[in-house]
């Protein structure tokens, strides 16, 4: 039943609105003249090298976790700190 209304809320949820999207998508990518993003890759090594072993640990602790989740606030921690070092 859990399943269900988890399914159900997060189509709603879509349906309804576009914001977080927005937000996690912002300023993590750039865009060539062409619009064209550009994904350096240290960007891809630095995604590989965070998520694997936060994925690792909280199976070995048998926490749960989304994957998904894990990537999307290391790249939006990893904007902001561009961000903030130049």
């Amino acid at each position: 039943m859990a399943v269900l209304i988890s399914a159900v809320l997060n189509l709603v949820g879509a349906f309804l609105s576009t914001a977080v999207a927005k937000i996690v998508s912002s300023g993590i990518l750039t865009e060539s003249s062409k619009g064209i993003p550009h994904i350096s890759t240290t960007m891809i090594f630095a995604g590989l090298v965070r998520a694997v072993p936060w994925n690792l640990g909280t199976w070995w602790l048998g926490l749960p976790s989304s994957s998904t989740h894990a990537i999307a606030v290391l790249y939006g921690t990893f904007t902001w700190w561009c961000r903030s070092s130049t």
